[in-house]
């Protein structure tokens, strides 16, 4: 049988395919899954893992996203800690595999769809907006700088440039 998890010279895997993940995931939390069950695919420096059960897991294909996802692990933490509001939940993780699995929020939404709904229906933009607000407000009066210093940066790396966006357009 060929290899289902293939490293990169930095011991990140190159390669991952279900029946990778699936191992990987067995390993670092005794998680059982089938490969039919799960789908792999990059996303920015991870892989992006769907399970059963509304979770997802994530492994770092890179230094990077191993970083990215340090990172985004205390800000869901933070979140969870501070806010009310519904956000993916931190259920296992392991630093040293740079892996972790995390609940869904509840829902579904194609951000396709829902773009192009409330491009043509201002009454559904408030509607959609205004809990979005509250929820960006509640954010951002429970968690204060003095709580991500050091670890979150200051500036974001998107968006994109104007002219990076157009030339995909």
């Amino acid at each position: 049988m060929p290899s289902i998890l293939v490293p990169d010279e930095a011991g990140f895997p190159a390669v991952l395919t279900p029946e990778g993940a699936c191992e990987r995931l067995a390993a670092a939390f005794g998680l059982s899954f089938v490969a039919e069950d799960v789908s792999v695919e990059l996303r920015e420096d991870r892989w992006l893992v769907r399970l059963p059960g509304r979770r997802l897991a994530w492994l770092a294909a890179t230094e990077a996203g191993r970083g990215k996802l340090t990172v985004e692990r205390r800000v869901l933490q933070l979140l969870e800690a501070r806010c009310t509001f519904e956000a993916p939940r931190v259920l296992h993780a392991t630093e040293v595999e740079a892996l972790e699995v995390r609940s869904m929020v509840a829902g579904a939404s194609d951000a396709r769809v829902v773009y192009e709904a409330l491009r043509s229906d201002p009454t559904l933009a408030a509607d959609l907006g205004a809990p979005i607000g509250r929820m960006l407000a509640e954010q951002h009066s429970c968690i204060v700088a003095d709580d991500v210093a050091g670890w979150l940066a200051r500036r974001v790396e998107w968006p994109e440039s104007a002219a990076w966006i157009a030339e995909r357009l």
